[in-house]
Order: C-alpha cells, then structure tokens, then sequence
C-alpha cells in the first residue's frame, strides 16, 4: 500500500508543473513589464524627435535671418517651440525637458539636444528605461535673395494685395486673400525679422541749396545738395540728378504730366515731417542708387525721425529702372500701376513699413546681384535662407 501510493507520488509530475508556473511567472510579469516600457518609451521618444527635429528648424530659420549678437533669440525660439509642444500634447506631457541647443555659425546650423525622464516607466528592478534623449541638427543650404520686407508688426495688412495684384510672400502673421493673389501660397511659418537696415548712419543736412524748386517744361541738370520745400518736376521737363545725395527736406518730390527724369548713381534721403514722393502716371522715372560711399545701395532713405504712415506713391506706367534699395522704416509704399514697375532693374529691394499693392500693378523685384556696380546693402543680400534637417 505504502508503495503503490509512493510509486503514484513519484511519478505525479503536477507539483513540478505547479513549481515551473510559480517560477515563470514572475518572469513573464519582467518580460511584458519591460516590454510595455519599451514600448511607451518608443512612442514618447518619437515624440520628443519631432519636437527637436521643428525646432532645430525654427531654431536655424531664426539663425539666419539674425546676426551673432542676436545668438539669444535662436535659443529663445527653440525654448518656445519645445516649452509648447512638451506641455500641449501627447504622453510626454508635464515632464520637464532639458534642453541644449548650439549655434554653429561657421557651419550655418544648429543642434538641439532633448533629454525627459521616461514616462513610462515601469520600475522592474535593473530593468527600466530612466530617460529618452534626442538629438536633431538643421542647416542653412541655399540662399533665398529677400525682395520686400514689410516692418509693421500691429497692422491688419503690412503686406497688401488688393484686385488682381500678386505676390510670394512669406509671412509672419498670417495671410488674408483670395488664392490667385498668392504665388505659390504663401508661407506662414516665417519668424519676425528686425530691420536690416537699422544701423545704417543717415546722411547729413546741410543748409539750403535750393527752396521751393520747381522745373517745369524745361531740360535742366540738377545738383545735389538740400532741396528745402521740396522738389517739382512738372510739365514736359526733361531733369537729369548729377550722382550724388539729394536731401529732399521740408517738402515733396514729385514727379508729374509727362516729365522725364534721369539719374545715375543717384540717393535721396527724405527728411521733415511733409517729405515724400509722388511719381505719376505718365512721368517718366529712372534711378539707379549710388555704387559707393555712405549711400552705396540706397536708392530712397526716409529719416528715422520722420512721423509713422507717410505714403510714398508710385503711380507712373513708366518706372521700368529702380535700381538698388528702396528704405522707408517708417512710411507706406504704395504702388498703383497698369505697367510694370521696376522690371528694367538688375536688383531692387524695398524695405519699409508697410506696402501696399493696389488694382493689377506689376512690381517686378529683380535680384539680379552680378549684373550690375552697384552693391547689396549690408543684411539684405541673403536675408533669409533654405533651411533643412542635416541630421
């Protein structure tokens, strides 16, 4: 009796089964424990890559539209996307970020380094994941030669596009518009940019030259010098600008009836509180800005000083030549044309409060640098540029 159930206890394998599940599974709970913290863990570090990855390019987008002094704003883009993306979505949510990030200049790029604490963790012992760390570096590649640039920041339209005109525009603020205003559409991640053009030294005013200057169906060569009251052309005037800086103080330049006005190596510099310039239809202007000197590139200056929102016209169907920088920080541009406007000109950039582009004007904005003397100003050639992932 003893035997038999000693032979029956012998050979029952159920307690070594029992023995092998109560081994195995503590191991399965390892296993899959493990599993779903690598598995959290991939999911949260392909988050946290994408983070890094938009803002590297944010970050080398800012890079080069700025200079070395401004190095901090790179790094306060950066903080601003990842500090909104951490906080805003997906199982990272909550958990600090620490973050480097590196301008490299003499290699137009910038890396950013994203480290969290995993999420996820599952706290089996020698086992889990602590933290996901991330890396993604952006280049500059190319460069994008900048037409216009529209300082206002409050205004509903810095930029505006009205009727049949058209335009590329990269934006800071949003776009509002028809689809056939826009070609191609218009780009809306573009970071503010800061006037390029800031400090560049205005040219000095001397006294009068001349007061209250009106030529008027005549051909006559103009000097330059401080035209006080302003400048007229009317009539059938035939004016040919002497190179050099034309202060035009105190009063309009303007151009009108069936004028023709000529000048090479040309700057005028507005200055006073009623200094603008008015071009009409039928006039006929060529301009081409200095080749050096303080004014080398600057084809129109508005002082500084001047009072926000003058408007500067452009009516005339005969503006083919605007060679060199249009530079109006603190006045409108506006251009109402049925010809086209500035076509004729190697390069034209126009940097200024706001422009507006009225009924179908064509404003054809050249960059074509290598075809003529005279010189990009400082910070507008390559103002913004091609940006993409390296790594």
């Amino acid at each position: 009796m003893f035997v038999s159930w000693l032979g029956k206890l012998l050979s029952d394998t159920r307690g070594a089964t029992a023995v092998a599940f109560g081994i195995t599974v503590p191991a399965l709970v390892v296993v899959s424990g493990f599993s779903l913290e690598y598995a959290g863990a991939v999911v949260q570090r392909s988050h946290l890559q994408n983070v890094a990855d938009i803002s590297a390019v944010a970050g080398a987008k800012q890079m080069s539209l700025s200079t070395p002094e401004n190095d901090a704003s790179v790094m306060a883009v950066v903080k601003a996307i990842v500090d909104e993306a951490i906080s805003d979505k997906s199982g990272s949510k909550g958990q600090a970020v620490t973050r480097s990030v590196v301008v490299d200049r003499d290699n137009n790029k910038v890396l950013v380094s994203l480290t969290q604490p995993n999420v996820n963790e599952f706290l089996v012992a020698g086992l889990n994941i602590s933290e996901v760390s991330v890396t993604a570096e952006a280049s500059v590649v190319g460069t994008l030669r900048t037409c216009v640039l529209a300082l206002d920041e409050s205004a509903e339209n810095t930029i505006g596009l009205d009727s049949n005109a058209r335009g590329l525009i990269c934006s800071a603020g949003g776009n509002y518009g028809g689809a056939t205003n826009f070609e191609p559409e218009v780009l809306t991640d573009c970071p503010p940019i800061d006037d390029p053009l800031s400090n560049r030294s205005e040219p000095s005013v001397g006294g009068c030259t001349y007061t209250d200057l009106e030529v008027i169906d005549e051909t006559r060569t103009l000097l330059p010098g401080t035209y006080c009251g302003g400048l007229r052309i009317d009539g059938n005037a035939v004016v040919t600008l002497e190179p050099g800086v034309y202060i035009i103080k105190d009063g309009p330049f303007i151009v009108d009836s069936n004028s023709i006005v000529n000048g090479t190596y040309v700057s005028l510099f507005f200055t006073g509180d009623t200094s603008t310039f008015t071009f009409n239809s039928n006039a006929n202007v060529s301009l081409s800005a200095p080749r050096d000197g303080a004014m080398a590139g600057i084809l129109m200056f508005e002082s500084r000083s001047a009072p926000l929102n003058r408007t500067f016209n452009i009516f005339s169907n005969y503006t083919r030549n605007l060679l060199g920088t249009i530079y109006l920080s603190r006045g409108h541009l506006n251009v109402d044309a049925d010809n086209p406007v500035a076509d004729q000109s190697a390069y034209t950039a126009v940097v200024v409060r706001r422009l507006l582009l009225n009924s179908g004007p064509n404003l054809v904005l050249n960059t074509n640098y290598g075809a003529t003397d005279i010189p990009v100003p400082e910070n507008i050639k390559g103002l913004s540029s091609n940006v993409a992932l390296s790594k």
